[in-house]
């Protein structure tokens, strides 16, 4: 028989890295450090399940956590091996009506090879399904969640896959448009050249992040990226984010910040998504993003010479093979030598209820 209960994510951060790399490890290679480092630092509400053979039925109400951080029911960890894992969130925040927010997010779901087509997969979706209803969520996107793995279903020629696209495909989910993680190897790149196409536009800087900007940092964001490019970054400053890993585009009459880029490497404190994979990515891999300019200064050539900055600097300190993840903007990379590596499907689906309710 099948039991399905939530796990505790710390507890048995071991548990769940081990499953995951027997699962996907080839293409997503999971550690420790980055699974403790998205669940402690995510404030969204959160349910975590497993599925395990079991000789007792233990699929009941009492057997499901309602959030992740709170003492109800909940195994450190399975007495049997893992058959499947599935993560789910609650949107954090509110709307512009100050109602809470009315998405959440299937951050993924795995089950193991051999376990599959025993209804694993159905009995951990329908829980989470349940549990999110029960919060108010209208729409449950796959992945694009607050400290994520994923920005929608991995696509490839995998089993796991295309697995994982035939269950969402039959289990009313909408599929939309690609997302994209870029990949480049900093070593084979001709910086001279490249820096002959950015344009220089008098006037303006880019430094390294320093305590006494974050008030103008934050009026940065407020003013252009109010929502999760803002927390994030905020967030990471608060948990130890180094100040090189924050490069900034200075107005020089005004000294108002213009653009930001995040940036990583092996050294960085705070993992970003353009490292998750270090595992694949060769002995100093780095990474970018997001990145983003003033909407009012667009057009002098500022992203492009904040990407290039970026990526010198990155170059500087050694890094090797460079990731920016999640995004749809190939052309604008290719500008610096990047080409497609992860591709991503989008899904959601509409799990009822009213819209205009309970937010």
């Amino acid at each position: 028989m099948i039991g399905v209960r939530a796990l505790d994510p710390v507890a048995s951060a071991g548990q769940i890295v081990q499953f995951w790399n027997a699962n996907i490890g080839d293409r997503f290679p999971l550690d420790e450090r980055l699974w403790r480092q998205q669940v402690s630092m995510g404030k969204s509400e959160s349910l975590l399940l497993a599925a395990f053979e079991t000789g007792e039925s233990v699929e009941n109400g009492d057997a499901i956590m309602t959030a992740a951080n709170q003492s109800l029911p909940a195994l450190c960890a399975t007495p049997m091996p893992l058959l499947g894992l599935a993560m789910a969130k609650r949107a954090s925040g509110r709307d512009s009506g100050h109602a809470p927010l009315a998405g959440g997010n299937l951050s993924f779901i795995l089950v193991a090879e051999q376990a599959r087509r025993r209804g694993i997969g159905t009995a951990l979706l329908g829980k989470i399904e349940g549990w999110a209803r029960a919060r108010g969520v209208v729409t449950l996107a796959m992945g694009q969640d607050s400290y994520h793995f994923f920005p929608g279903a991995p696509l490839g020629e995998s089993s796991s896959a295309k697995s994982l696209l035939g269950f969402l495909d039959a289990r009313g989910f909408t599929a939309g448009g690609a997302e994209h993680d870029v990949l480049a190897d900093l070593g084979s790149l001709d910086f001279a050249l490249l820096g002959r196409g950015v344009k220089r536009s008098p006037g303006y800087s880019v430094i390294h992040f320093r305590p006494e900007l974050r008030e103008s940092l934050e009026a940065f964001f407020m003013a252009n990226f109010p929502g999760r490019w803002r927390s994030d970054t905020m967030e990471a400053l608060d948990a130890g984010m180094r100040k090189e890993d924050l490069l900034l585009c200075i107005e020089d009459s005004t000294s108002l910040i213009v653009g930001f880029s995040r940036i990583y490497d092996n050294s960085s404190s705070i993992l970003g998504p353009g490292v998750y994979w270090r595992g694949i990515m060769g002995s100093a891999p780095c990474g970018l993003g997001p990145i983003g300019v003033d909407e009012s200064r667009r057009g002098l050539g500022l992203g492009l010479r904040l990407l290039y900055e970026s990526l010198l600097e990155l170059a500087r300190r050694g890094g090797r093979v460079c990731a920016i993840d999640w995004t749809d903007l190939v052309d604008f990379y290719a500008k610096m030598g990047f080409a497609i590596w992860k591709s991503y499907r989008l899904y959601s689906k509409n799990l009822g209820g009213n819209a205009d309710g309970p937010r």
